[in-house]
């Protein structure tokens, strides 16, 4: 799957802000990612990453 440009641009920015989040709110995003992948079944599709 290819991504428009401004999509593109919006995963980048996306990936950046989580850096520069406190650790603290990192963990927990990790978390919730982890938690809903531990679901028999289930991923995550792409408007759940966006």
């Amino acid at each position: 799957m290819f991504l428009s440009a401004d999509a593109a641009r919006l995963a980048l920015v996306q990936h950046i802000m989580f850096y520069l989040m406190p650790a603290s709110e990192q963990d927990i995003l990790r978390e919730l990612v982890f938690e809903r992948l531990d679901v028999p079944g289930r991923d995550i599709t792409e408007h759940e990453l966006i």
